[in-house]
């Protein structure tokens, strides 16, 4: 339950960094909560799109992706499908790279065999 709830963290965490619009002056509530509406709704039809054209993933990668989630082992596609695109990629050397989402989630990478890179571990600093 609780590497759900960090799952579940991380998305809102990645969608919050990747969506969050700007407030100006004089801007109403409804004004406000209408922009992070339709940028939620972007956001979902992105999701949706991936899986739609993916039939061949797995029914939980599929469910992850449409919630925002991840699990170890999905690509960085996957990742980029169910995240969006982080704020910073590090190259750690001998085939692994670190994703930066927001100031406190961080996503571990391992290039395959195949070539392509396989999430391998991820934490969230201040979460509870």
């Amino acid at each position: 339950m609780e590497k759900i709830l960090i799952v579940l963290l991380i998305g809102v965490l990645a969608w919050a960094v990747a969506y969050q619009p700007s407030y100006r002056e004089g801007e109403t509530l409804e004004q406000v909560q209408a922009i992070f509406a339709e940028a939620k709704a972007r956001e979902q039809a992105r999701r949706q799109a991936y899986v739609d054209a993916h039939p061949e993933l797995p029914e939980r990668t599929r469910e992850l992706i449409l919630s925002g989630g991840i699990h170890y082992g999905m690509t960085d596609e996957q990742v980029i499908a169910s995240l969006g695109e982080p704020m910073r990629r590090n190259i750690l050397g001998h085939g692994r790279e670190q994703w930066v989402y927001g100031r406190q989630t961080y996503l571990y990478f391992k290039r395959s065999l195949h070539g392509n890179l396989v999430l391998e571990s991820w934490q969230v600093f201040g979460a509870r």
